[in-house]
């Protein structure tokens, strides 16, 4: 992918009952972690029982989020100039299974990246990160007032882009 952006460590085209397709990395086969969408869909990246599971023991907090808000910025810069368009949809976050914390994150669900010749400004592309990861933490993260304060933060932080 342009921009040296968090990707699959593979994607290629091949086919699959005479139809062509994407041939892409099973993130179920990284070792300690589980990758999981916050727009999850019936998806050959991932298992509905990582969903399940997460739902089930939900995260207390992301102890990183300063540092992702940093690398969204960063990866939309780059994807901007290697004239990718980011949407929400294609970010999956990895979950460390010792830790229970957001390791990682990936561009994974290539329908929701677009090539373009028009330039898509980084603070577009930011925002769309920055919605995945509200969504991930309404959807797995623990009731808390710490969850609220994380809400806040990737709100105001998402204001301040515009």
């Amino acid at each position: 992918m342009r921009g040296q952006l968090p990707t699959l460590s593979f994607a290629e085209h091949g086919f699959f009952e005479n139809q062509e397709c994407l041939v892409v990395e099973n993130l179920k086969t990284r070792p300690g972690k589980l990758y999981i969408s916050p727009n999850t869909r019936q998806d050959c990246l991932f298992s509905e029982s990582n969903e399940a599971e997460l739902k089930k023991h939900k995260l207390e907090n992301i102890d990183n989020l300063e540092e992702l808000l940093s690398l969204f910025q960063q990866d939309a810069r780059r994807a901007s100039c290697g004239q990718l368009t980011l949407l929400d949809d294609a970010i999956f976050f990895g979950i460390n299974n010792e830790t229970k914390q957001i390791s990682d994150y990936l561009l994974a669900d290539f329908d929701n990246i677009e090539e373009s010749s028009d330039y898509s400004p980084p603070h577009h592309q930011t925002c769309e990160m920055i919605q995945a990861l509200y969504q991930f933490t309404i959807e797995y993260l623990q009731e808390s007032p710490k969850k609220g304060m994380l809400l806040e933060r990737i709100t105001s932080f998402a204001k301040s882009l515009l």
